[in-house]
């Protein structure tokens, strides 16, 4: 049994000074059973509160787990001892911590590992035995990132003792994106000691974080004074083309010249060509080129023309288009042709939103020429949603049969009855018979309920 008195508040005649005074006197070696109340007491900052968590996590780390559970964690008012309580714990008894961390759930059980973990450090071989027993499932438990931030060369020589597993080469990946955020000299010289696989994926791990494909951390904004990113970054591209795999430069590829292309947009476009293939290359192009065109739209354009006829070049030539416009699809259609029709209905539907004055004049300035089908039927359905008589009029004057048949589909799919009256108001003949006939078809096979189905058919099949 403790022989410290009970905490007593400071009486309340005391002065602000008086109180904290006494206050810190109470903190300052306190027993075991005053601390529950101590950290419940309002009057604790949170560093004040995690200091009596650690020191009674450290002590009793079962019972301070046992009083969490049964409410505790609700008076800390933010601070939770999680971390403090398993590290501990499995310095103490290995079992309990273990069985308790697979039972806390998420997200204390990660908290839970990460305490844990940090006993890879430890000179007690007892207890670093223990843990290697259990390293992989403890790493598994573990979603947060442990603090490699702090001399980062000795934890690399802690993991090289560790036995070949998943568990070691988890952590191993881990301290390496750290490191090459601090010291991208030191890091990279360390990873190139490992053995294979542990290499390669350690180096491409790196090379992501200095592509600026994962994210950074607060350490990044602290590196050594001998750290610069830029030199970094030609680490990590003299890496990849040099060094990895063509599997790796797929992946990895797009990320590579984004970030070149920012400074040397002619660079990145000709790593690309060299270094990618398939999606990745066309994805790439892309971006190159939607970068390039920012900032200097002509000198973008006369990248794509300079490209080799085919699919890639056509869909990258929208990347650097801009918005919608008469120009921009006349240089299209000189560039890409035709054949890129997927990319003419997005084209066509983005401009029809925009401009669909502007949309309708270049498809009228168009009528007598082969335009891609993609241009009419992706902007022609969003005329018709927003008016669909005026558009089936301006259609039928000025636009030849294959978009006027374009327009009465999706008008009539959005008003039926209203397309069913234009229809049987046109003057007898036979383009009215083929317009029924559509509309019949159309109604017959769509999805509307039979119920309303029925007397619109009934209304064309009158005629």
């Amino acid at each position: 049994m403790s022989t410290n008195p009970a905490p007593q508040r400071p009486a309340p005649e005391l002065s602000a000074l008086a109180k904290r005074s006494a206050q810190l006197q109470r903190t300052e070696n306190p027993a075991l059973s005053d601390l529950p109340a101590l950290l419940t007491e309002t009057g604790l900052d949170s560093s004040e509160s995690l200091r009596m968590a650690g020191i009674w996590a450290e002590k009793d780390p079962a019972g301070m787990w046992k009083w969490l559970q049964e409410g505790g964690r609700e008076k800390l008012y933010g601070v939770d001892p999680t971390y403090h309580i398993f590290a501990s714990w499995f310095r103490l008894d290995p079992e309990a911590a273990m069985a308790n961390m697979r039972a806390a759930g998420s997200p204390s059980n990660a908290f839970a590992a990460k305490g844990i973990l940090t006993n890879l450090t430890t000179t007690d071989s007892s207890v670093r035995e223990k843990l290697l027993t259990y390293l992989d499932e403890i790493v598994e438990a573990w979603t947060l990132r442990l603090d490699f931030s702090i001399k980062p060369a000795e934890r690399a020589t802690v993991l090289a003792d560790l036995p070949e597993g998943k568990a070691r080469t988890t952590l191993t990946l881990e301290l390496g994106k750290f490191w090459i955020e601090k010291d991208w000299r030191s890091a990279t010289a360390w990873a190139a000691t490992l053995p294979e696989p542990l290499r390669t994926k350690t180096m491409t791990r790196m090379a992501e974080s200095a592509f600026g494909s994962t994210p950074k951390r607060v350490v990044a904004s602290d590196p050594l004074p001998s750290h610069s990113e830029a030199e970094c970054f030609a680490w990590a591209g003299k890496w990849i083309s040099s060094e990895a795999t063509p599997e790796i430069k797929n992946r990895m590829g797009t990320a590579f010249v984004r970030k070149l292309a920012e400074t040397d947009p002619s660079a990145a476009l000709e790593w690309a060509q060299a270094n990618l293939s398939a999606q990745p290359l066309t994805v790439a192009m892309g971006t190159i080129l939607k970068e390039k065109a920012a900032k200097d739209p002509a000198a973008a354009r006369q990248l794509v023309e300079a490209l080799p006829p085919g699919a890639r070049k056509n869909r990258v030539a929208f990347e650097v288009t801009g918005e919608p416009s008469t120009e921009s699809a006349s240089w299209l259609l000189k560039v890409a042709g035709t054949e890129a029709n997927l990319e003419w209905l997005g084209y066509a539907s983005d401009w029809s939103h925009r401009n669909p004055a502007a949309y309708r004049a270049f498809l009228e300035a168009e009528a007598g020429s082969k335009l891609p089908s993609g241009l009419a039927e992706g902007g022609l359905r969003n005329l018709a949603a927003i008016d669909g008589l005026g558009t089936m009029e301006w259609a039928v004057r000025t636009q030849p049969p294959d978009s006027v048949r374009n327009v009465l589909f999706h008008w009539a799919g959005l008003e039926p009855s209203a397309a069913i009256d234009w229809v049987l108001q046109r003057p007898p003949g036979a383009e009215r018979n083929e317009a029924m006939e559509y509309v019949r078809f159309l109604l017959t096979y769509s999805r509307i309920p039979d119920a309303e189905r029925a007397p619109l058919l009934g209304r064309l099949g009158n005629q």
